[in-house]
C-alpha cells in the first residue's frame, strides 16, 4: 500500500546519495507486471542483508511496501510490486533505477521508454485526494494469454502441451504444465512449441543455459533448439532424480526470468 514519508530524497546529502548502490531495470509488460528480479551481481555485492519487506519511494514522497522473495537463483520484488506498477502507470520499455539508501528502502526513478526523460508527474508532490489522470491507463494488455496447443499432437512432443491455466487478465507469469510420462520424459523434456515461440527467443541450433528452481534450490540445465524444437539436453535426469519425480506427476513451469531463462517449478500428483 502506498504511504507518505518524511524521509525524502531531499533529506539525503548529495555527496552521500552518490555513494548508495543503484541498479537499472527495463520494465516489460510480459514478465514484470507481478514481479521483477534484482540483478544477481547487485544482490551478491550489496543486497545480502535485504529484509523481507522493502520500501519503494518515488521522488514525490509516495512509498510502497513490497515483499522481497529469495529463490534459489535470485531475489524478486513480488507482493506489492503489481500495485506499485499500476499506481505509477509504468509502461512497457520504461527504464527504472533503484537506489538503495539502506534498511531495504529504495528510491526509484522512472525514465520514459520513448525519450529517456523522467516523468514530470513523478516529481509532483503527492496529493492523497488525487486519483490519477481520468483517461490514462497502464500500458498493459492481455497479450500474455495463452493459445491452445491442442494441434501439436506429435508423438515426439514430450509434453502434454496443455496451458497451465486459462486467463483473460493481465500480468500473468508465462507458464505451462506437463503430465509426465515415463517413456517420454526419462531423458529429456520438450517445451511446448507455442510457448517457446511466444516467450523464448532461441535461435535454431542454439544451446543456452537455464535454471529450474524448486522452493529454494536451483538446478542448472542446458537447452537446445533443434529445428524449432527446444529440449533439455543436460541436467534433466538429475533434476528428476533429486526431486523424486515419477510418471503420473504434473509439473508446472513458470518463466520468472526470460533473460536468464529461469523457471519456478511446482509438482502435483
Amino acid at each position: 500500500m502506498a504511504t507518505t514519508s518524511a524521509t525524502a530524497i531531499a533529506n539525503v546529502r548529495c555527496e552521500d546519495y552518490c555513494r548508495f548502490p543503484s541498479f537499472l531495470k527495463r520494465f516489460s509488460r510480459f514478465r514484470n507486471c507481478e514481479s521483477i528480479r534484482l540483478p544477481g551481481q547487485w544482490v551478491r555485492e550489496y543486497g545480502t542483508d535485504l529484509p523481507l519487506h522493502c520500501t519503494l519511494s518515488m521522488a514525490n514522497g509516495k512509498r510502497w511496501v513490497v515483499t522481497m522473495i529469495k529463490f534459489g537463483n535470485g531475489c524478486y520484488f513480488m507482493s506489492g510490486w503489481e500495485e506499485f506498477v499500476k499506481d505509477n502507470y509504468i509502461s512497457h520499455g520504461d527504464g527504472l533505477t533503484f537506489t538503495h539508501i539502506g534498511a531495504g528502502e529504495f528510491h526509484v526513478m522512472r525514465y520514459d521508454a520513448k525519450n529517456g526523460c523522467p516523468h514530470r508527474d513523478d516529481y509532483d508532490v503527492w496529493d492523497p485526494s488525487w486519483e490519477g489522470p481520468a483517461k490514462v491507463e497502464p500500458d498493459l494488455d492481455s497479450s500474455d494469454d495463452y493459445e491452445s496447443f491442442e494441434d501439436e499432437s506429435s508423438e515426439d512432443s514430450g509434453t502434454e502441451d496443455n496451458p497451465a491455466l486459462e486467463v483473460s487478465g493481465v500480468g500473468v507469469i508465462p507458464q505451462f504444465s506437463v503430465l509426465l510420462k515415463k517413456t517420454k520424459h526419462e531423458h529429456s523434456l520438450r517445451f511446448p512449441s507455442g510457448f517457446c515461440e511466444k516467450h523464448m527467443s532461441m535461435q535454431s541450433s542454439e544451446w543456452v543455459g537455464a535454471y529450474f528452481t524448486v522452493e529454494e534450490q536451483t538446478w542448472q540445465m542446458v537447452l537446445r533448439n533443434k529445428n524449432g524444437k527446444i529440449r533439455t539436453k543436460r541436467g534433466w535426469k538429475r533434476f528428476m532424480t533429486d526431486n523424486r519425480i515419477r510418471a503420473g506427476m504434473r509439473c508446472t513451469f513458470q518463466l520468472i526470468d526470460v533473460d536468464e531463462v529461469q523457471f519456478y517449478v511446482t509438482f502435483e500428483l
